[in-house]
């Protein structure tokens, strides 16, 4: 049980680490006018992932809130 807990923790934080490496590229391509590169950055998919990641299923925001995600967002 352990060790399903752990490996779906790596698996929220891989996540997380694409995500902030996606944006940090678009940020990138923006300081450099890359407007093909900025282009090409799905700003949809990202905001779908990040408001799932927000809501745990259980109908806490993740522990994005003071309360570590007790309330709604």
């Amino acid at each position: 049980m352990l060790k399903r807990k752990k490996q779906g923790m790596l698996g929220e934080q891989a996540a997380k680490d694409k995500i902030v490496a996606d944006f940090m590229l678009f940020i990138e391509a923006i300081e450099k006018n890359d407007t093909e590169t900025a282009k090409k950055f799905d700003e949809k998919a990202m905001k779908s992932t990040i408001l799932s990641m927000m809501k745990d299923g259980r109908g806490h925001n993740g522990g994005f809130a003071a309360d570590n995600g007790g309330k709604e967002a």
